[in-house]
């Protein structure tokens, strides 16, 4: 069976937990108030860390592109449903991951948050009514639903099909 490859392995393995932690620490920081030093502080750390998925993400995106495709596994090869839904959840993750990374920039930039940070003020009152702010909101809850049904299909097909899914996102000997 032919896996990816070991950088696209590596880029996908550092960006699950990143993602992850991003999504975490963006609900924490949604419920803390405008007015304290702690959530400025900790945007600056989910803004560090959205610019950091999003730069991985297009590398990532350059490294698949210029790979060869994996075929589709055996068990599903026949499944065009299961195919077509994989291939629509792995783009879509794609569209999600870089609509969150740029609405987080959208707003950033519509509340000045580096001159914020910089300075030490406080957050607008009205921050959580900007529509860059609700979008980033809706499309963060579409991205982890999304991450959680992706998830839950990797288990679907490691125990049920046993069709041996994980080694294609695992690293393999000799390949680059």
């Amino acid at each position: 069976m032919k896996s990816h490859s070991n950088l696209l392995v590596l880029l996908h393995w550092i960006l699950v937990p990143a993602i992850l932690i991003a999504l975490f620490m963006g609900n924490d920081i949604a419920s803390l108030s405008n007015d304290l030093d702690l959530k400025v502080n900790r945007l600056k750390v989910h803004m560090m860390a959205g610019i950091f998925i999003g730069v991985l993400f297009v590398v990532r995106l350059i490294v698949k592109m210029k790979s060869t495709p994996v075929e589709p596994l055996k068990k599903s090869e026949n499944n065009l449903l299961m195919n077509r839904l994989a291939l629509i959840t792995h783009r879509l993750l794609y569209v999600l991951v870089f609509l969150v990374v740029l609405t987080g920039i959208a707003m950033s930039a519509q509340i000045n948050l580096l001159k914020i940070i910089q300075l030490g003020g406080t957050l607008p009152e009205h921050l959580s009514e900007l529509p860059t702010r609700r979008a980033h909101g809706i499309l963060t809850s579409l991205l982890a639903t999304l991450i959680l049904l992706h998830s839950l299909a990797a288990l679907y097909h490691h125990f049920i099909l046993k069709d041996g899914i994980f080694s294609r996102i695992w690293f393999s000997k000799g390949k680059k």
